[in-house]
């Protein structure tokens, strides 16, 4: 499988932070947090397949995402790492620790989940998947960021929608209707945190549209050594949403991690 696209801050360092993004996002989503983290680790942020400068793939799976990270990784000549994934990115996280468990210092779920769909999430990514079909790329983006954000936040972040918006309008619309297939028929790894014995972080926003809070602490509990941030007021963003207090999470996660 291809190596992703990638950039990274500090080679030299020994300890690494390797980000990964959500769906209709790309590696450009964690500059601002690679900027701040890269005096104290080598960071690696990655294109995940169908997204900024990675390949298109029209039948890619999760678990081929899983194994295009670990890939570009071993590429880089890097062995251990903290992998922090942000919603999709979650999802590529929990497969990657169930296939390279060995490869993680420590795990990061950034408004993600362990579980699978609920019938009711694959419907609504089947309607997505339609809807794309029908009306194309930028018709279903004009709607998708502004949901990203709580409600009362959507008016303050206007031009960080703007943004995210212009970084993927001219994607095209089979490399989110793939992803999309792929998120929704991707299998329940609750079971793999049982399993885990590197520190897992969840970082969780009472007002996530995308990821219901109690789904979100449902899973908390399963991993043996879990960190959890419950962000006020913060949708399913708060890189942006509340930068500082999530990066000054990641760095605390990170250091917890390499020094556990």
């Amino acid at each position: 499988m291809s190596q992703l696209a990638y950039f990274q801050y500090n080679e030299q360092a020994k300890q690494s932070i390797t980000f990964l993004h959500g769906f209709c996002e790309n590696k450009n989503l964690w500059k601002r947090f690679a900027d701040q983290l890269q005096g104290q680790y080598r960071v690696i942020a990655l294109d995940l397949p169908n997204f900024g400068e990675s390949f298109l793939d029209s039948e890619i799976s999760i678990e081929e995402m899983a194994n295009c990270v670990r890939n570009t990784l071993k590429g880089l000549n890097i062995h251990e790492t903290v992998l922090v994934g942000h919603s999709l990115g979650g999802y590529v996280g929990m497969a990657f620790a169930e296939q390279y468990p060995f490869m993680l210092k420590g795990l990061g779920m950034f408004h993600s989940t362990a579980f699978a769909d609920s019938e009711a999430k694959q419907e609504g990514r089947q309607k997505a998947i339609e809807h794309l079909k029908a009306h194309g790329t930028k018709d279903f983006l004009k709607d998708f960021f502004p949901n990203l954000y709580a409600p009362k936040n959507q008016n303050l972040y206007q031009n960080a929608i703007l943004e995210q918006f212009d970084e993927v309008r001219n994607i095209k619309p089979e490399a989110l209707i793939a992803t999309l297939e792929a998120m929704k028929n991707r299998p329940d790894r609750s079971g793999v945190l049982a399993t885990l014995e590197m520190p897992v972080l969840y970082v969780i926003g009472k007002q996530d549209a995308n990821i219901p809070l109690e789904q979100s602490l449902e899973q908390c509990h399963l991993a043996a050594r879990s960190l959890v941030q419950i962000l006020e007021n913060i949708g399913h963003i708060g890189m942006i949403e509340a930068e500082k207090e999530t990066l000054r999470m990641v760095n605390y996660f990170a250091h917890y991690c390499f020094q556990s």
